[in-house]
């Protein structure tokens, strides 16, 4: 019968060890989701910001050549400010 009991402690110690690694599995597969998740709102935040960027510097080049839309873009909080040291030729 000491057989029949060592049999049963390594059955146990195996099942014990398999749900143990399953519950390991299930927790990894958990966090690499939610680390995609945040690296995707990262890069999209990082994309929409980029975006922005961009539009906002088309807007105020083209409120240099439409003073017209220089209103709107102060009353979204942009200032222009006209360096006329910049359209200056180098010699």
């Amino acid at each position: 019968m000491k057989h029949d009991s060592n049999l049963r402690l390594l059955a146990s110690l195996q099942l014990t060890l398999a749900l143990l690694s399953a519950g390991l599995c299930a927790w990894h597969v958990h966090a690499t989701r939610v680390l995609n998740r945040q690296a995707f709102a990262l890069a999209q935040s990082a994309h929409n910001r980029r975006a922005y960027e961009l539009l906002l510097g088309a807007s105020i080049e083209y409120a240099g050549k439409n003073p017209a839309i220089q209103p709107a873009l102060r009353a979204v909080g942009v200032t222009i400010t006209t360096n006329p040291a910049a359209h200056s030729p180098k010699r």
